[in-house]
This record gives C-alpha cells, sequence and structure tokens, in this order.
C-alpha cells in the first residue's frame, strides 16, 4: 500500500459537501495508508465555522462528516513524527 500524508487543506477540501466528493473517495479508498498530524484537529476546529458555511451544512453535518473523512487516517504527534525512528520505521 502506498503512504500518505494527509494535510490540513486535503481535510478541509474532503469536508466541503459537495466538491470534496472525489478526496473522500480517495480517503475511503483500500489502496492507500493515510497519516497525518494531530494538529489538524486543532486547524479544523479553528476555521470549522467557515467550513461549515463554506459546506452549506450545519454543525452537526460537520462533525458527522468530519468523523468519516479522518477515520482511515492515522494520526500521530508531531513530536512522534519528527522522530528519527518513525520516519525510518514508515518510511515517509
Amino acid at each position: 500500500m502506498k503512504k500518505i500524508i494527509v494535510d490540513t487543506n486535503i481535510l478541509f477540501s474532503a469536508l466541503s459537501y459537495k466538491s470534496g466528493y472525489g478526496i473522500r473517495n480517495i480517503l475511503f479508498s483500500d489502496k492507500f495508508l493515510f497519516y497525518s498530524p494531530s494538529f489538524v484537529f486543532v486547524e479544523i476546529f479553528k476555521y470549522k465555522e467557515k467550513i461549515s458555511n463554506y459546506s452549506k451544512v450545519d454543525e452537526n453535518q460537520l462533525l458527522e462528516l468530519l468523523y468519516r473523512v479522518i477515520k482511515p487516517v492515522h494520526i500521530h504527534s508531531e513530536n512522534y513524527i519528527a522522530n528519527d525512528n518513525y520516519r525510518k520505521a514508515y518510511a515517509l
């Protein structure tokens, strides 16, 4: 399986209810392993109102979609990702 690091912008796009369909399909694919730093949650919640307005969904719908989108992504601490042993183990 190919390993992919997912940044906040990709998740923002996936949370766009209409235009994020293609990105969500990739995230739900079994062909890839997705990794992301835990900081993505800070960024998402920082801009959740803006994302909700852009997506034209209420907060509950946005949180439900966030759950579905983030579920296939392996979340790791930034300190852990910066560790050389992590990079060697995951070949990132």
